[in-house]
């Protein structure tokens, strides 16, 4: 049903681009038309112009200046002869293209004038006073009066030269009445194909425009058209990149999707690595902790090991300390007993000197004994030094026993 809806609508629509573009050449064609029509009527208005205004006007002077070199002496010898027939003849001569008005001396009569052409009038007497003339003389003259300088040229220069006679009248020179150019149109219109030089310069003119509005509309339409299949095959390249951006976008998004998904489980990945990193870590550092004090605990075992005692030298070193605990008491009774003795002596040295008997073998006893008991006591601090050595031994030794007994218990323990 979508499709059944969608199908008219396409074909009204490219029926509407269709009658819209034939529309848009006719207005085109129309516009040219008229652009092309105006460009040949200012053309032909031109060549009008350059015809009446120009052309004819430097024909028709170059025919006053040979008419005014040659008619007042024709006219004057047919009015001299009384010739009126012939005067008009003369004067009918130039199929009244323009005038020619014979008039009396003054001015103000006329006599004659060349007939032939109904487009062409004859001015009255006072308006003939605007235009050019010649005297008609009796005799005839033979010098020019009057001569245009060249046919470009408005006005005529006198010629300075003399003709002696009676003046019998005047030829004037009238220009042609020039048509409209809508007369001159509509008379070509006519007679497109008539052999005038004028009509063909008109029939040329307005042809060669038309068919260069033709030409120019042909070649504008086919770059227009050119144009549209490039526009056409431009928007079917853009639909086709659109069709395929899109189609890259939705795989990006679903790259990006699938990026992002990945990126999620790989955190989540990266969190329980980490957590399980920090359980190892702290595992290694409880299994470091527990390997540095086993390695405390094997150098202890291996200082106590170096030094290991026995009970039986414990023991011995106990015995010694007491043999020598001993020996310090039987030193200390002998150092009491020579102490006793050198007292005695010395009583008895103070007896004798009180009854002045001799005292040399009473000193000689004093000083034996004085060194006895030095040497006493020097033996008594060296047993007390080795004492205090030994109770430092038992106490080491104990200290090792105690640290062995320690660390045995803690390998068990492990």
């Amino acid at each position: 049903m979508t499709k059944l809806v969608k199908q008219p609508q396409n074909t009204k629509i490219v029926h509407s681009s269709k009658a819209r573009l034939i529309a848009e050449r006719l207005g085109r064609f129309a516009l040219i038309g008229v652009v092309s029509l105006g460009i040949g009527t200012a053309a032909v208005y031109d060549r009008y112009k350059n015809y009446w205004e120009k052309t004819i006007y430097r024909v028709q002077t170059v025919d006053f200046n040979m008419l005014s070199h040659t008619l007042p002496t024709k006219l004057s010898y047919t009015i001299v002869k009384n010739q009126p027939q012939e005067l008009q003849r003369t004067l009918n001569s130039n199929y009244g293209l323009f005038g020619l008005v014979v008039t009396d001396p003054t001015g103000q009569k006329i006599i004659a004038s060349s007939q032939g052409s109904s487009s062409k009038t004859v001015p009255d007497a006072q308006q003939l006073q605007k235009h050019p003339y010649d005297l008609l003389l009796d005799p005839p003259p033979v010098y020019p009066q009057w001569t245009y300088s060249d046919p470009r040229a408005v006005e005529r220069s006198a010629t300075n030269l003399t003709n002696r006679g009676r003046v019998i009248g005047r030829i004037y020179y009238v220009r042609g009445e020039n048509p409209s150019f809508g007369d001159d149109v509509v008379k070509w219109l006519s007679k497109p194909l008539s052999p005038s030089s004028r009509a063909e310069t008109f029939t040329i003119t307005i042809t060669t425009l038309l068919l260069s509005g033709l030409s120019f509309w042909l070649f504008w339409e086919h770059l227009l058209y050119k144009k549209r299949v490039q526009e056409e095959r431009i928007r079917e390249i853009e639909e086709d990149l659109i069709k395929r951006n899109n189609s890259l976008l939705l795989q990006l998004r679903e790259r990006i999707s699938e990026n992002n998904n990945l990126k999620q489980l790989r955190e989540t990945e990266n969190i329980k690595l980490q957590q399980q990193a920090e359980q190892f870590g702290n595992r290694n550092q409880s299994l470091q902790q527990e390997i540095s004090n086993l390695q405390d605990i094997i150098e202890q075992l291996r200082l106590t090991s170096n030094s290991v005692v026995n009970q039986d030298e414990l023991e011995q070193a106990q015995q010694e300390i007491q043999r020598a605990y001993r020996n310090q008491q039987e030193q200390n009774e002998k150092i009491q007993q020579l102490g006793d003795q050198l007292q005695d002596y010395y009583v008895q040295l103070e007896i004798a000197k009180r009854k002045g008997e001799s005292l040399k073998q009473i000193e000689i006893q004093i000083q034996d004994i004085a060194e006895a008991k030095l040497s006493a006591e020097k033996e008594l601090n060296q047993i007390r030094e080795r004492e205090n050595k030994l109770n430092q031994t038992i106490d080491k030794l104990k200290n090792q026993l105690t640290s062995q007994a320690i660390a045995q218990n803690e390998l068990s323990n492990y």
